[in-house]
């Protein structure tokens, strides 16, 4: 049996930028119990709120974000 977990947008962003959050771990033990589900149109949001100016100062470069983008 598969275990599909759903995960929103906001709790991406906070596991792409916070290594010791809850959602960080949260992504994980979901990504270790099964697979992470995500609809495309949160992924569009995804990039849309990682690409947005205001997060520059959380990410070296745009290759960084693209990495975190990828994992997912």
């Amino acid at each position: 049996m598969n275990n599909f977990f759903v995960i929103d947008t906001n709790n991406l962003i906070s596991a792409s930028l916070i290594p010791t959050s809850t959602s960080r771990k949260a992504l994980e033990k979901a990504m270790t119990l099964g697979k992470v589900a995500i609809a495309p149109n949160t992924l569009d949001e995804l990039l849309d709120v990682m690409f947005r100016k205001k997060l520059d100062k959380y990410f070296a470069d745009n290759n960084e974000r693209l990495i975190i983008v990828n994992i997912l």
